[in-house]
């Protein structure tokens, strides 16, 4: 196995299944069964998009933002293990930016939901969702610890065909750089 003894890097692309199973003088389906054995060992991942293929493992994971696919769908499509602990559900008042983009008014409240996020035993992120509390009542007796996405399609028939997600690589207050165990 190349990437055991060196001659491959972590994050290193070997390139599309059917360039390597040429290369092998195999069919893809048996390249295919042998990367899904690869991928359940956390060897290798397959990669998204145009700059996809087979990727030695380098703990990454791989988020196509133009899509709802759900962090566990994604986490477990990727032949890794997810946990989430709900860290804080809360009633509040929307903040003027959560306001506008939820469409409240002033008088509406808001669910917070904060969630740790854990990839093969190693903190990943930490999310906060804000949801409409009109929209989805009884939240804090539903089950937080599988996909939102999917919760809200099943409980409250919210099909998301669209999602606004933001993503933002800030530095970690002291509290946060605990639960990621990060230098804050």
């Amino acid at each position: 196995h190349r990437s055991r003894d060196g001659r491959c890097r972590a994050g290193e692309r070997l390139c599309t299944e059917r360039a390597l199973a040429e290369s092998l003088g195999v069919t893809r389906a048996t390249l295919r069964q042998a990367i899904d054995a690869l991928e359940v060992q956390s060897l290798v991942r397959r990669g998204l998009g145009r700059t996809g293929g087979v990727i030695v493992h380098d703990g990454r994971i791989q988020r196509s933002l133009n899509t709802t696919q759900s962090v566990p769908d994604m986490v477990r499509q990727q032949g890794l293990v997810l946990t989430t602990t709900v860290r804080r559900l809360a009633l509040a008042s929307p903040l003027a930016d959560e306001r506008r983009a939820l469409d409240l008014a002033e008088s509406d409240s808001v669910v917070i939901v904060e969630r740790l996020r854990v990839v093969d035993e190693r903190p990943w992120s930490l999310e906060q969702s804000v949801l409409p509390a009109q929209r989805v009542p009884g939240l804090d007796a539903a089950e937080l610890s599988g996909s939102l996405y999917g919760l809200l399609e099943a409980q409250y028939g919210i099909t998301l065909g669209t999602a606004d997600e933001s993503v933002e690589a800030v530095a970690a207050t002291s509290e946060q750089a605990d639960v990621l165990e990060v230098s804050p």
